[in-house]
């Protein structure tokens, strides 16, 4: 087949392709999180990634940032009407590695967030968790919001999530080098 050929057959396979719109909520979950939050992550950032055609329609946004050292574990970041928030938990046979790290970072957390803000819980049964209340500032701001507070927003929040991430794990080192093997 010529080139023009493979063009022509291509465009009748794609032409017939439907696409969706996102609704706005899907839209500024995709925006908020790829084009500024993770624009701070200059490493990894992919910008090609943004509006992929992924976006969810959801009322809930969220983004999840692992924790792959000595643990291994994850922040969910969730953002919705109520504010932001974090849900944290280390995956792992035994609930005492978050009981751990927490016996030793807890005071910094609550100091950093307030007390009301920091909340442990541990289930029979289930992994034990960390929930933390980053911020009041409802979703929907992000619809009134000019392109530098949320630019301003997103640096704080990545700035702060990630702090979050490393300090658990340098907690985790620093316990579990402690521990003989």
């Amino acid at each position: 087949a010529t080139l023009v050929e493979w063009y022509q057959d291509r465009g009748q396979i794609n032409r017939f392709k439907r696409a969706s719109m996102p609704t706005k909520e899907g839209f500024m979950v995709e925006t908020f999180w790829l084009a500024y939050f993770d624009s701070f992550n200059e490493a990894f950032y992919e910008p090609w990634n943004a509006f992929s055609g992924n976006t969810k329609d959801t009322k809930v946004s969220i983004y999840t940032i692992y924790i792959d050292e000595i643990v291994s574990g994850e922040i969910k970041l969730f953002w919705d009407e109520n504010g932001v928030r974090y849900d944290i938990k280390l995956d792992s046979e035994s609930d005492d590695y978050l009981k751990k790290v927490l016996s030793v970072y807890m005071p910094i957390l609550k100091e950093r967030y307030g007390d009301d803000s920091v909340r442990f819980e541990n289930v029979v049964g289930r992994l034990p968790r960390l929930y933390i209340k980053y911020s009041d500032k409802p979703f929907n701001w992000l619809y009134t919001a000019t392109p530098r507070e949320i630019t301003k927003f997103a640096k704080e929040m990545f700035d702060d999530a990630w702090g979050l991430r490393w300090g658990l794990e340098e907690t985790a080192i620093k316990i579990y080098e402690k521990v003989p093997a």
